[in-house]
């Protein structure tokens, strides 16, 4: 099964809930993330190599999910 979650780089959170229940009913979680040329590219660099925000956020909010009792 399979739930987006989030978008590379935004703020809409309506797709966590989904993520999160997925992931609940889930024996294994596999959370891919990563970034786009609207965040990097050729003459475009940036300062940092941490995930954005939003996949941050989701990241954690999944692992409490996993690892809740």
């Amino acid at each position: 099964n399979y739930a987006p979650g989030c978008k590379i780089n935004d703020s809409d959170q309506s797709g966590f809930a989904a993520a999160l229940a997925l992931a609940e009913a889930s024996d294994v979680v596999i959370f891919f993330g990563g970034i786009d040329q609207s965040i990097q590219s050729e003459g475009h660099d940036r300062r940092s190599i941490a995930l954005p925000d939003i996949q941050m956020t989701l990241l954690q909010q999944l692992e409490k999910v996993v690892r809740a009792p």
